[in-house]
């Protein structure tokens, strides 16, 4: 992809050579003669200019190199490393190891890895991706577009118990989790369930 055609997508103007190739993204210590670097911080500055990479994106032009010029290169890399991905592998589908209760419903283009569960009474909507080992108690509400890691757990319960002539009693957690359109839940979070009404 050409410098200046990254320009238009991150809303930004190229100072130097528009037409220079890119073929990479990287950190400037390891750039590559094809690769853009993106500098965050100004002390990345120097070492991003006597490195081989092709271009940088900053907030102000530099002669020594092809430059793609934005206000936020924080907000530029947003929208510039979506290109960089390998291809998307998440084929809607629900794998064979994954258990799913009867009275879950499960929306159009979702993506079930192995080893998921699934409880009662859950809603999955449209476009969602729910990572290896991932865990949905009961009555657990999810968006479109919500992205789950591996090993997540919604639904747990909260930590309630209340104290009665020296014993702990426990207080049932019977409110439920509703996580809202394009959330993503990072590797190992846990959402507990309301009390009464629910974790949104």
């Amino acid at each position: 992809m050409k410098l200046k055609e990254l320009a238009k997508i991150a809303a930004g103007v190229v100072a130097g050579d528009g037409k220079v190739s890119i073929t990479g993204v990287s950190t400037p210590d390891q750039a590559g003669s094809g690769d853009l670097v993106f500098i965050i911080d100004e002390k990345q500055l120097p070492p991003a200019l006597s490195s081989k990479a092709a271009a940088i994106v900053s907030r102000l032009e530099q002669k020594e190199k092809p430059t793609l010029v934005v206000k936020d290169p924080r907000l530029a890399m947003a929208k510039i490393l979506p290109f960089f991905l390998a291809k998307n592998k998440n084929k809607p589908g629900i794998h064979a190891t994954a258990v799913i209760a009867k009275s879950a419903k499960i929306g159009k283009r979702v993506t079930i890895y192995p080893f998921v569960y699934i409880g009662e009474e859950c809603v999955i909507v449209d476009d969602t991706v729910i990572y290896p080992s991932a865990t949905l108690y009961d009555r657990v509400k999810v968006g479109q577009r919500v992205i789950i890691h591996a090993g997540a757990r919604l639904g747990v319960d909260g930590f309630g118990f209340v104290q009665e002539a020296g014993r702990h009693l426990k207080i049932p957690q019977v409110g439920s989790v509703i996580i809202e359109d394009d959330v993503e839940l990072y590797a190992n979070v846990c959402v507990s369930r309301g009390t009464i009404g629910p974790t949104v």
